[in-house]
């Protein structure tokens, strides 16, 4: 009984020292851009200083979170590192750090033989993340797997 009971206590401590997002359903658009997508990317597009302002995922969850008070920066640098700052251990995210990127041409699935249209990805440690743009905004996406697309804005 008695382990029982410090069982409960030690779960109740870790449950409640989380900070979970909450979804902000007025902004609950379904797509972070709206309108038409830039047809001209280059492998420099994503190069630069991104705040990350709202996170959207689909299947079970479906919400939209508004990060746009979070100040989560995603700087991604010429020589192929990520820096990432103001991130914490939220689900979803990778916390603040350095990381290798890749911005390139790919096929989505991992068959080099696929008859599927190579796209533009970001891969941040071999993760492979769907990319669009519109002028100063852009998406990196996982939700082809169920995953999370993350919207960011570029800082002036």
């Amino acid at each position: 009984m008695r382990n029982l009971i410090y069982l409960l206590l030690i779960n109740l401590i870790i449950l409640s020292c989380s900070n979970p997002i909450e979804p902000n359903v007025e902004n609950n658009n379904p797509d972070c851009i709206i309108g038409e997508l830039d047809k001209e990317i280059s492998a420099d597009k994503i190069i630069g200083e991104w705040k990350l302002t709202r996170k959207r995922t689909l299947g079970w969850d479906n919400n939209n979170y508004d990060l746009s008070n979070e100040n989560i920066i995603y700087n991604f640098q010429s020589n192929g590192v990520l820096i990432i700052s103001g991130s914490t251990n939220l689900n979803g995210f990778y916390e603040s750090g350095e990381y290798i990127y890749l911005f390139e041409k790919d096929y989505l699935s991992n068959d080099s033989n696929s008859n599927g249209p190579m796209i533009w990805l970001v891969k941040i440690e071999g993760e492979k993340w769907t990319y669009k743009s519109q002028n100063d905004l852009m998406v990196i996406g996982q939700s082809y797997v169920d995953g999370s697309d993350l919207c960011f804005e570029r800082k002036k």
